[in-house]
Formats: C-alpha cells, structure tokens, sequence
C-alpha cells in the first residue's frame, strides 16, 4: 500500500512537471511573440520618425522660401522708389548748379532773354513713392502633441494558455454496452467503468482488443 501511494505520488508529479514542460514551451513561445512584435513596432515607430523628420524638414523649407519670396518683393517695392528718388535728387542738383550759373550772368539782356525758360525748367515733378509697404510676415512658433506624432494603442495580451489538440491514434473494441469512466494504471491497464450500468473492468490493450484482467 506504501509503495502503491509512493507510485501514485509519483506518477502526480510526473505529471506536473510534464504539465510545467508544456507550459515552459508555451512561455517561450509568448517570449518569442512578444519579441517579434516588439521589433515589429519599433521598426514602425522608425520609419514613421523618418518620414515626419522629412515632412517637417520639407515644411521648415516651405516657410524659409515664403519667407525668401515675402522680403523680395518688398525689397523690389522699396528698392523701385529709391531709384526714383535717387533720379530725381541728380536732376536736381543738376538744375540747381544750372540755374547758380544763369543767375551769375552780367549780361542783363542775355538774363531777360532766357529767365522764363529757365524758371519753367525749375517745376520739377517730385517722385509720388508709396504711402506703405507690405512687410515680411512674422514667424509664430507651433508646438507638436502626442497626436500629431502618434501613440500607443493597447492589443490586448498575448494568451499563455495551452492549446490542447485530442488525436485518435488507436481504437478498441469492448464487451461494455457504454464507457462512462477510464483510469489509467501504471502497468498501462485500464479500469472503465459502465456507470449508471453498474459494470467496472480492468483491460489492457492487446491490438484492438481489451483484454480483461480480472
């Protein structure tokens, strides 16, 4: 009866450890999922940071050359009337030093002759230059949130359950009208029982057949 107890303590841990065994394989299975996925996923987060660093360089360069455009332009507006200012100040001085010479004539006659002309060539026409200019614009800095890079998003958990799949390797055949029990015994016998038929049989399998022990 001891070493009966001892075998059935046996055969239980047995049992256990091949339990644990199983749940060893599935564990690393999950160890290994949890790898691939993690790969996976930093892999995605790379490839979306490149492709954000290229749509904020690309933007980043869109302002610069708006930017560029927007101060051209007002340089040319500005530019544009300093050259006329610039043209009007040389006609200017010009007609200035020619009327310090005609007023310095002695010849009183030469003087009356030519001092209308002279006083219509004075009414110089000042350039009209603009009343404002269109400044370049200024710059308000943005800022980025989680959203516009993206975050995490929960997938549930990965199962370390183990998936038990029952495969028919052999059939036989017995004398019982229906099985309702079977226990397994070390020398690979069986006892079944009938249930509700009152019947309990000891057998071991011999081919296809059941063979009873008792």
């Amino acid at each position: 009866m001891k070493v009966e107890r001892l075998e059935k303590s046996q055969s239980k841990m047995k049992k256990s450890s091949s339990k644990m065994d199983a749940k060893k394989i599935e564990l690393n299975k999950v160890v290994s999922a949890e790898n691939l996925k993690y790969s996976q996923v930093r892999q995605t987060i790379l490839s979306h940071e490149k492709r954000v660093k290229v749509q904020v360089d690309n933007y980043f360069k869109e302002l610069i050359d708006t930017l560029d455009q927007n101060h051209e332009t007002v340089l040319i507006s500005v530019k544009s009337d300093l050259n006329d200012i610039s043209l009007f100040t040389n006609q200017t001085e010009d007609k200035i030093n020619e009327v310090q010479n005609f007023i310095e004539i002695s010849d009183a006659t030469e003087f009356f002759k030519g001092v209308n002309m002279m006083l219509i060539s004075t009414e110089i026409k000042e350039p009209q230059t603009k009343p404002s200019y269109i400044s370049s614009p200024k710059f308000v800095s943005g800022s980025f949130t989680q959203s516009d890079i993206g975050s995490f998003k929960d997938d549930g958990s990965l199962s370390a359950e183990i998936n038990i799949s029952l495969v028919i390797n052999n059939e036989y055949q017995t004398e019982l009208e229906s099985i309702s029990y079977v226990s397994p015994c070390l020398d690979r016998s069986l006892w079944l029982s009938s249930g509700t038929h009152g019947m309990l049989q000891r057998v071991k399998p011999e081919e296809t057949n059941l063979k009873s022990n008792i």
